[in-house]
This record gives C-alpha cells, sequence and structure tokens, in this order.
C-alpha cells in the first residue's frame, strides 16, 4: 500500500459538521482527480492516433501532418500531469517502504501527512511557476516555433491544471487521514484489521 493508510480508506463520516464538510470536500477532489484521469488516458488514444496518422500519410501519400511531433508533445507533457492527482488517489506513486513498513498504521498516518505536506509546499511552488509561466504566454501572446503557431498558454494551462490538482489531491489525502486519526482508536475493528492486512501484503 502507497501510503499506508490508503487514500481508498475513507473514515466513517464525522460526527461533527465541519468534520462532514471536510470530507465532503475531500471526495469532491477526488470525484475532480478521476475525471483529469480520464482525460489523461484520451489524451493517450489521441497520441496513439496522431502517430498513426503521420505514419500512414507519410507511407503511402508521402507528405505530413506537420503537427505530429509538436501535438504528441503537449499531449504528453499534458497527460502527465493530469494524471498525477488521480495517480496519487489510487496510490500508484512509487514509494520505498523499507522505514514505513515498521511503524504501527497509526504511526504510518502520522509520518504520511507529515510528507504530505511536504508534497503538498512543493505543489505549490510548481503552480505558482507554472502559473506564472503560463500568465506570460497568455499575456505576452507566445505562440511555438513550429509551423501550426499554437499559442503556448493552451498546453500551459492543463499543466497549471494538472499541478494545483495535485496539490489539491494532497489536501484531501490530509483531510482524510487526519480525519481518520481524530476517531477513537482510529477507526472500527474491521478497518484496522483490513489496513492493517493490506499493510503486510505490501
Amino acid at each position: 500500500m502507497w501510503w499506508g493508510v490508503g487514500l481508498r480508506d475513507r473514515p466513517d463520516p464525522p460526527q461533527d459538521d465541519r468534520g462532514w464538510k471536510m470530507q465532503k470536500l475531500a471526495d469532491a477532489i477526488d470525484r475532480v482527480s478521476t475525471i483529469a484521469g480520464v482525460v489523461a488516458a484520451m489524451l493517450i488514444v489521441a497520441m496513439v492516433l496522431l502517430i498513426v496518422l503521420e505514419i500512414v500519410l507519410r507511407t503511402v501519400f508521402a507528405t505530413s501532418t506537420l503537427l505530429a511531433h509538436e501535438y504528441v508533445a503537449y499531449f504528453l507533457a499534458c497527460l502527465v500531469f493530469l494524471g498525477l492527482a488521480y495517480t496519487l488517489r489510487t496510490e500508484g506513486h512509487i514509494r520505498i517502504g523499507i522505514v514505513l513498513s515498521r511503524l504501527s498504521v497509526r504511526r504510518q498516518a502520522y509520518l504520511n501527512v507529515i510528507g504530505a505536506l511536504i508534497a503538498l509546499a512543493f505543489s505549490i511552488y510548481l503552480s505558482m511557476h507554472i502559473g506564472n509561466l503560463f500568465h506570460d504566454s497568455l499575456t505576452l501572446g507566445r505562440l511555438s516555433y513550429h509551423p501550426s503557431r499554437t499559442p503556448l498558454a493552451i498546453p500551459q494551462f492543463f499543466l497549471l491544471a494538472g499541478s494545483v490538482l495535485l496539490a489539491l489531491q494532497f489536501v484531501a489525502y490530509i483531510v482524510t487521514t487526519t480525519l481518520s486519526l481524530m476517531r477513537p482508536s482510529g477507526g472500527t475493528e474491521e478497518g484496522k484489521s483490513s489496513r492493517r492486512l493490506s499493510t503486510i501484503e505490501q
């Protein structure tokens, strides 16, 4: 399990109204991350189709789209950024758990929250710089040097959206894990047993 206490291990609905609203916010972020993951998957399909089209045009008709190389690069960058939050949500990022595996589930959760806070700070920093890049391209009207003359603000917008969504997904993880830790004894016996089993299996 990537985070020790998994992102899919949702706590029971909090009794207080504030906790319930925080959980609803985390669930909403999860849904947006899923949509972004679907868009990233569609971009993979678009990349394949564009490459196949370019191959057919060059091989059969001795011509070219003149934009396949450029747009495949755009699609690749966009799908990477759009898929970051979904990959985090589904515990797909690679992590070495040699230290975490020696800790109790509850201590894993505490350590993971600290790690998520550090990653959140990095995600915000990344979003700020991509935001500045997007703003400059938008206001200055920067275009690609390829024949398509594509406004660079378009692909940069998706990079910005992906980095912001990654930061929000870290917020969702922190909220979910914190709510889980706030419950008496860390949750129900059934929940704790399933988490221990998942940790041992990993």
